[in-house]
C-alpha cells in the first residue's frame, strides 16, 4: 500500500500571540510551501486557529517541518514563534474531503506521536514509522538537531526559509533578501545549515530505504 507522511503541528504559546495575526502568517506559509511543492491548491489544512496538518510524499516530510519551523521564526524580529510538529510515515486507508474526516496508520501515528511531544517538550520534530529501530534513530537525530535549531536567530531563520523555499545559491539568495551574498554565508554558518542540510537529505535517504524494504 502506498505511503505518505502526515504532518500534524500545533504553535507553541499560541495563546501569547494574537489571533488574528497568527491566521495571516499561518496561511501565507501555507500558500508560499504549496506554491513551491507545486500544489495546485492548498496542501495544509489548519484548524483551531493554532494547529494544522498536511498531507505530503514521506521524502518531503523533514524539508516541510523544516521550512515551517523557519517561517514562524522568521515573523518578526521582536517575537519568537515555533510549533511542534509530528511526521507520521505510513499508510491511508480513507482520504476524505478534508485532511480532518482522513484516516489510516499515517494519522494515527502522526496525531499519537504529537501528544508524546507535548508532554516531553523536548525536541519540536519528531518522525514515527511502523519501524521501531528507526524510530529511535530518528528520535536521537531529532534531539540533536533541536540544539542546533535552538540557536536559529531571525535573520538565520529568515535565510534558510528563502534557501528551503526556493533551493537557490548564495547569490541569488542574496539578491532576494537584499544582503551581500557574504552575509547570506555568514548566516547559513551561525545557523548550522550544513549539518541541516546533512540531517534533511539523510531522512530522505532512510526513508527511501524504509519504503524500498516494504515494497520488496
Amino acid at each position: 500500500m502506498q505511503q505518505f507522511a502526515v504532518l500534524t503541528a500545533d504553535i507553541v504559546g499560541s495563546r501569547k500571540i494574537p489571533q488574528k495575526a497568527l491566521d495571516a502568517r499561518m496561511k501565507e506559509v501555507a500558500a508560499l510551501i504549496s506554491k513551491s511543492l507545486g500544489w495546485t491548491k492548498n496542501g495544509f489544512e489548519i484548524f483551531r486557529g493554532d494547529s494544522f496538518q498536511a498531507l505530503l510524499t514521506p521524502e518531503d516530510g523533514l524539508r516541510v517541518a523544516l521550512l515551517w519551523r523557519s517561517a514562524l521564526m522568521a515573523t518578526g524580529e521582536d517575537s519568537r514563534w515555533d510549533a511542534r510538529i509530528a511526521i507520521g510515515i505510513g499508510a491511508v486507508e480513507h482520504h476524505g474531503k478534508k485532511l480532518a474526516g482522513s484516516g489510516g496508520a499515517a494519522y494515527q501515528q502522526s496525531g499519537g506521536l504529537l501528544d508524546q511531544m507535548k508532554q516531553q517538550d523536548q525536541a519540536r520534530i519528531g518522525i514515527c514509522t511502523e519501524d521501531e529501530s528507526l524510530n529511535e534513530f530518528f528520535r536521537t537525530e531529532c534531539q540533536l538537531a533541536e540544539g542546533l535549531i535552538n540557536r536559529w536567530t531571525y535573520a538565520g531563520a529568515q535565510t534558510l526559509f528563502q534557501l528551503l523555499l526556493h533551493r537557490e545559491n548564495q547569490e541569488e539568495l542574496a539578491k532576494r533578501i537584499g544582503v551581500t551574498q557574504p552575509a547570506i554565508h555568514k548566516r547559513l554558518q551561525a545557523a548550522s545549515w550544513p549539518a541541516i542540510k546533512n540531517w534533511e537529505q539523510h531522512y530522505r535517504q532512510e526513508i527511501r530505504r524504509y519504503l524500498l524494504q516494504r515494497n520488496s
